[in-house]
């Protein structure tokens, strides 16, 4: 099927994607992450400021802030012709636009990646719409955490870098999303670092040429990445070094973090995103079985991954406060899917019945985090303070997803949840299929 083609499908993806999250109801902020990221949006477009009145400098980067600022002008707009509360309004167009524009993004994203990767029109769109229902994507894109972005970041990247067709060398266009994604969170500079070194020796050995677009393009992309930061923190600081973020500490026993992340009732991997974890199986039992022999692409993803779950396992925050599952894991789950492109065509059955009983499973999970009050138990719970909120990771008894069902309420969201994904699902299936006659 010809790249328009592939580009009319993916447009359609985004928009059933964006359709179902507006008939969830997935249009809010709620975080005190995303109340001080939307207070810079606003100290940026009414004072040019990055001081924010109500907060001061906040600790976290810039992009998502900067990204979010048409959203808040129009509804900063609206307000001043008199619609409403101009920053009322600023607000609640971005908690309606942003995230689920982001999600759609990363959807349609995801199915031209996996184009590119070699899998037919019907693979690829059954992965994008089951990373929207069966994953932990789901249930953060009605939220403003700066996750999705992450994720959308790292998978554009990922497709940048793919060799034009009928090449080898990869293509110097990933660079500029890995350094926007250092600019959402410093902690991926390092890996715009790493990427600046590796592709271009990599490919000096096909071409000199091509190794050194590679390296001007990730050595300015790194020199952009650094002073916009140096020149963010100056102006909030008042120092070209501070990065905020003080008083956090990578104080976390890293058996106890890398528990938290992959297997605790609370935070785990397997339990919040099976299908994630399954991918993660896939890329690690090939990678063992035949380490040279696997796929370059799919030893980076596990070697991502793997770095930076041992990165965020050392955090002394490594459950990402308040939230559903491991959120810091989410940037890295589109990527991992890739892993199970390949699994629904394996002769090996047990693969691929096992690939369908944990999308089944992951769905059923997002069904009852989006139907249970599982939120309104951590606040009852834990928002005194008497009781550690790190109980609720590890002590079953507190575990939030356990809790917060609702009766009637819950049974009636339950039931719009299945028609959403029903009817949004048969929509996405006409758009993706295949004609038996037609390219794949």
């Amino acid at each position: 099927m010809p790249a328009r083609s592939d580009r009319a499908i993916a447009i359609r993806l985004a928009a059933l994607t964006f359709i179902a999250l507006s008939a969830l109801g997935h249009h809010t902020w709620g975080t005190v992450d995303a109340i001080q990221r939307l207070a810079l949006t606003r100290s940026l477009l009414t004072a040019a400021s990055v001081r924010t009145p109500e907060f001061g400098p906040i600790k976290y980067g810039p992009l998502q802030s900067l990204l979010m600022l048409p959203t808040y002008a129009a509804g900063f707009a609206a307000g001043t012709l008199g619609a409403g509360d101009p920053h009322r309004l600023g607000y609640r167009v971005t908690a309606f636009l942003f995230s689920p524009l982001l999600t759609s993004a990363l959807v349609a994203c995801w199915f031209l990646l996996a184009r590119r990767r070699g899998a037919t029109v019907q693979v690829a769109g059954a992965g994008a719409w089951t990373l929207l229902w069966s994953t932990l994507l789901l249930p953060y894109s009605r939220l403003l955490f700066s996750e999705p972005l992450t994720a959308l970041l790292l998978t554009a990247a990922f497709l940048a870098y793919l060799p034009a067709p009928n090449a080898t060398a990869p293509r110097p266009g990933g660079f500029a999303f890995l350094g926007a994604a250092g600019l959402n969170y410093a902690i991926f500079l390092p890996l715009l670092g790493l990427a600046t070194v590796a592709l271009p020796w990599r490919a000096a050995r096909v071409s000199g040429r091509a190794a050194r677009r590679l390296l001007f393009s990730g050595v300015s992309a790194s020199a952009v990445t650094l002073l916009s930061w140096a020149l963010y923190n100056e102006a909030r600081y008042g120092s070209v070094t501070a990065f905020g973020y003080t008083g956090e500490t990578f104080s976390t026993p890293l058996l106890r973090g890398l528990y938290g992340l992959l297997l605790s009732p609370g935070r785990g991997l397997v339990y919040y995103s099976l299908p994630s974890a399954i991918a993660l199986a896939f890329l690690t039992y090939d990678f063992v079985r035949a380490p040279r022999s696997s796929a370059p692409a799919d030893r980076a993803v596990l070697g991502v991954f793997t770095s930076y779950l041992v990165l965020y396992s050392f955090w002394g925050s490594f459950e990402g406060g308040w939230c559903w599952g491991p959120r810091f894991l989410l940037p890295f789950l589109p990527l991992l899917h890739l892993a199970l492109l390949r699994s629904p065509v394996s002769p090996r059955r047990f693969p691929s019945r096992l690939l369908a009983l944990s999308l089944c499973v992951g769905f059923l999970v997002n069904a009852w985090e989006y139907s249970s009050e599982w939120q309104a138990y951590e606040k009852a719970t834990f928002g005194d303070g008497t009781i550690s909120y790190l109980q609720s990771v590890f002590d079953l008894h507190f575990v939030s997803a356990l809790h917060g069902f609702a009766g009637w309420t819950t049974v009636t969201r339950l039931l719009q949840f299945v028609f959403v994904a029903g009817v949004t699902s048969i929509g996405a299936w006409h758009t993706f299929r295949e004609r038996r006659s037609g390219n794949p």
